[in-house]
């Protein structure tokens, strides 16, 4: 089993924030505590071990990072000039005083009546259409390429964002020697002795590095503050608020009094608090947190409602809904795509005493436990292998680690389907901390739980509750899906 800290983690961060001044530390007139629990808790994530770097490997590792950000950057902009010819036509007129939808990666879309929707943010613009609102999608390439045609028009950023990013790396940069010698954190030093005594990785952590990591966020406001003067917006909505790229927009209409709403895209529970709870607040709230949290659940509502800001102004939650979900349920969105109707016509081709889906997800890959599990189980079940958006889609790879012979094991057809149809097909679901949980239990498939961050997960939301089964080891769950037959 895999043994993971990041529930521990967080509840020595929220431990730390009670114990010291943090919510007053100050990086370029921005409070930066939220920006330093990001980075530790990305550099633990996962079971990844600390590891010892020579100067030649860090060099080497540096020099192939700027070739890949190059290469990023050609893609960005070859991709960006050939759909905005392509989208041209469809752009409607840009109007001040709009909401802006900043839209989900290009990976998190359904095809539609042979159009590419996103799951986040189509709802959300659909919703807000009826209310009379007028929305703008900006679309960026973040590095899976656009999917076109879209389902509703957009407005192609990219070519303006990179340009200005250029611009913006212009700007004079921190002096060396003033970043060497930057120490005006209080208890910075206690706060990493105390997270490196219990055995957290703090290297990827300095006072220096916090400052080059803000300067990075106010150049990239400074480009998002750009566009807002453009477009005036009255509302900005994002997905996530821990990435570089929504911090900068959120800073940035901060700066610009506009106010900006995330949308819930996951979980909310224990194993996200280190994003999602907070217990003291600057006088103005942080200038890197959205205004409000569009919710899915009342639970979700609670856990962010709880927060002590010194205003309710400052950041606040409602209860929005799984709008793609409720689309889907209600029967006013019907995925269409080759790769689903490939996925029903395998279905349908084999006969199988019981279909069990595993959805898997970026930092929790045990090889050893997938391979025993499926081999102790009976050979006339079938395994729907499911991989997370953020995964590369290397069937070659996964293959390999799900080769296991006289089992019947699909990968490609239920990563690429829409995953509503497949959790429509199958008899449960096995995950190791998966949100996907959450929408298995909305169309009533239960969910088997292996791991202790699932079970604290799951075990508050108010909707999967009664859909959730824990199980400590591979003997427990096959017992309890052979029960199901």
């Amino acid at each position: 089993m895999i043994n993971n800290k990041l529930v521990d983690l967080t509840s020595k961060l929220i431990e730390l924030e009670k114990k010291y001044p943090v919510h007053e530390w100050v990086m370029s007139d921005i409070h930066v505590w939220p920006l330093f629990r990001y980075t530790i808790v990305r550099s633990n994530r996962g079971i990844k071990k600390q590891s010892v770097t020579t100067k030649n490997k860090t060099l080497i590792k540096g020099i192939l990072k700027k070739i890949n950000s190059l290469k990023k950057i050609y893609n960005r902009l070859f991709n960006a000039f050939k759909i905005r010819i392509v989208d041209q036509q469809n752009n409607e007129r840009i109007t001040k005083n709009c909401v802006l939808l900043f839209t989900a990666p290009s990976n998190r879309r359904l095809l539609v009546k042979e159009k590419y929707f996103d799951v986040f943010m189509d709802p959300i613009a659909l919703k807000l259409n009826k209310e009379g609102e007028r929305i703008i999608s900006i679309e960026e390439d973040d590095g899976s390429g656009f999917r076109y045609p879209r389902y509703r028009s957009s407005w192609i950023a990219d070519i303006r964002l990179i340009f200005l990013e250029i611009l913006a790396s212009f700007k004079l940069q921190p002096n060396r020697d003033f970043l060497a010698n930057y120490n005006n954190l209080p208890f910075f030093d206690e706060i990493i002795n105390e997270l490196s005594n219990e055995g957290y990785d703090t290297s990827k952590i300095s006072q220096p590095k916090l400052y080059r990591y803000v300067n990075k966020i106010l150049k990239g406001s400074r480009v998002y503050g750009k566009l807002f003067d453009h477009l005036r917006p009255k509302e900005v909505y994002v997905i996530g608020t821990t990435n570089k790229r929504s911090l900068s927009i959120i800073l940035a209409a901060h700066r610009k009094n506009i106010q900006v709403t995330d949308v819930q895209h996951g979980v909310h529970g224990p194993p996200m608090r280190w994003a999602y709870h907070w217990t003291k607040f600057p006088k103005n709230g942080y200038e890197v947190l959205p205004n409000k949290f569009w919710c899915w659940t009342n639970s979700d509502v609670n856990e962010i409602e709880g927060w002590p800001c010194c205003s309710e102004k400052d950041h606040t939650a409602f209860k929005g809904g799984n709008l793609i979900m409720e689309l889907i349920l209600e029967g006013k969105l019907v995925p269409d795509s080759k790769a689903t109707e490939e996925f029903k016509n395998v279905y349908n081709s084999i006969s199988s005493d019981l279909d069990l889906l595993i959805t898997l997800q970026p930092d929790y890959i045990d090889k050893d436990f997938f391979k025993k599990l499926i081999t102790e189980a009976p050979s006339t079940w079938t395994w729907w292998i499911r991989l997370h958006p953020r995964m590369e889609l290397n069937y070659n790879k996964f293959n390999e680690i799900f080769s296991i012979p006289d089992r019947r094991i699909f990968i490609k057809q239920p990563s690429e389907s829409d995953l509503y149809t497949v959790l429509n097909h199958i008899d449960i679901h096995l995950t190791h901390s998966s949100s996907v949980t959450i929408e298995a239990a909305q169309l009533n498939t239960s969910t088997i739980l292996w791991s202790d961050l699932g079970k604290v997960t799951f075990n508050e939301n108010s909707i999967c509750h009664d859909r959730v089964i824990f199980k400590k080891n591979i003997s427990e769950i096959i017992e309890y899906c052979e029960k199901l037959i």
